[in-house]
């Protein structure tokens, strides 16, 4: 399945996102779901792009893929991009830890 969507996300940038779920399980296998959120974000001599990917197994697989796709979009909705080149954060972001 795949799903377009255009988030009310990084004021001032144009931006565009793509929610893929890809089943890998085999006949007769628990489900296997793989979830990816791939973010393109633009304004003028400036882009971002942002892949996140993750995967769950068996019983509720879709529930948890939906719950973690959902929390990376809100943490994406408080991304406050830079403006130049600053070095490297102080500390990962929360979906790095």
């Amino acid at each position: 399945m795949i799903s377009w969507a255009v988030p009310r996300a990084l004021e001032g940038w144009d931006t565009r996102a793509m929610l893929l779920l890809v089943p890998r399980n085999q006949a007769g296998q628990p489900l296997d779901l793989e979830g990816h959120l791939l973010l393109f974000s633009a304004r003028v001599r400036k882009c971002m792009v942002l892949h996140y990917a993750t995967r769950a197994l068996g019983p509720g697989a879709d529930e948890v893929i939906g719950a973690r796709l959902a929390e990376v979009e809100e943490l994406v909705r408080r991304v406050e991009p830079l403006d130049e080149l600053q070095g490297p954060p102080a500390e990962p972001p929360p979906f790095a830890r």
